[in-house]
Formats: structure tokens, C-alpha cells, sequence
């Protein structure tokens, strides 16, 4: 099932940066997800995975506090 992630407040510099988009692509498929794809600096993410959307969500955040 494709999925859409809003990343608020993401900056491509400053306190909520991640420093390359392909990083979080990177760590995002390392964490299961399929067809992993973002859109520019923007935070905004493209996925396919058949977990519910609060699965996600929780999985989304933990992937980025640990790994970035």
C-alpha cells in the first residue's frame, strides 16, 4: 500500500536538518520499507508498506531519532 510522509519543520540546514534526503531514503529501507522515495528537501516522503498508518508513523520517527 503506498503511503505519504509529512516531515514537519524539515530544513536542509539548522536545528531539524537531515543532512541528504538519500540518507533517509537509505535508513527508511533499511527499516522495511519498499519504493522509498522523497520529494526534494522538503521532508516529504513516497513508501509502500502494508503496516497500518499509526505503524508508520512510530516506526518514521524512531528510524530518524536514532539514526540522524
Amino acid at each position: 500500500m503506498n503511503k505519504i510522509v509529512l516531515l514537519r519543520g524539515v530544513m536542509p540546514t539548522g536545528k531539524n536538518s537531515i543532512p541528504k534526503m538519500s540518507y533517509l531514503v537509505e535508513i527508511l529501507q533499511d527499516a522495511g520499507f519498499r519504493a522509498v522515495k522523497t520529494y526534494i528537501q522538503s521532508g516529504n516522503i513516497l513508501l509502500q508498506s502494508n503496516q497500518s498508518d499509526d505503524e508508520v508513523k512510530q516506526i518514521v520517527h524512531h528510524v530518524i531519532e536514532e539514526k540522524i
